[in-house]
C-alpha cells in the first residue's frame, strides 16, 4: 500500500499506482500538435498538387483513408473494437467535412 493517504486513495479507488511526471502533459500536447500538423498537411498537399476538377474527391478519399487508419491504430492501442471506432470516426469526420463543404458552397 502507498505511504500517504492521497496515494492510498488514488491507488485503491482509481487504480493509479504512479503519478505522472510534470512533463507528461506537455509531451502529450506536443505529440497531439505534431499529429494535427501532419493530418492537416495531407489535404493541403492534395490541394496544391491535384487538378481542381478532382480536388474535392481526392481530399475526401484522403480524409477517409486517414481517418480509417487512425481509427484502427487507436482501437488497437486502446483495446476496443476497430469497427466501432471506424464508424464513429468516419461519421463525425466525414459529416464535418460535408457540412464544411456545403457552407463553403453557400458562402463562396
Amino acid at each position: 500500500m502507498a505511504g500517504d493517504a492521497l496515494a492510498a486513495q488514488l491507488e485503491s479507488e482509481h487504480g493509479i499506482v504512479e503519478i505522472m511526471s510534470r512533463s507528461a502533459p506537455a509531451l502529450g500536447g506536443t505529440g497531439a500538435g505534431i499529429a494535427f500538423i501532419a493530418g492537416a498537411a495531407i489535404p493541403l498537399i492534395i490541394t496544391v498538387l491535384v487538378p481542381g476538377s478532382v480536388e474535392a474527391w481526392a481530399i475526401l478519399l484522403a480524409v477517409v483513408v486517414s481517418l480509417t487508419l487512425t481509427s484502427i491504430i487507436v482501437a488497437r492501442s486502446g483495446g476496443t473494437a476497430a469497427w466501432r471506432m471506424i464508424v464513429r470516426t468516419l461519421t463525425v469526420g466525414v459529416g464535418t467535412l460535408v457540412v464544411s463543404f456545403l457552407v463553403g458552397r453557400l458562402v463562396f
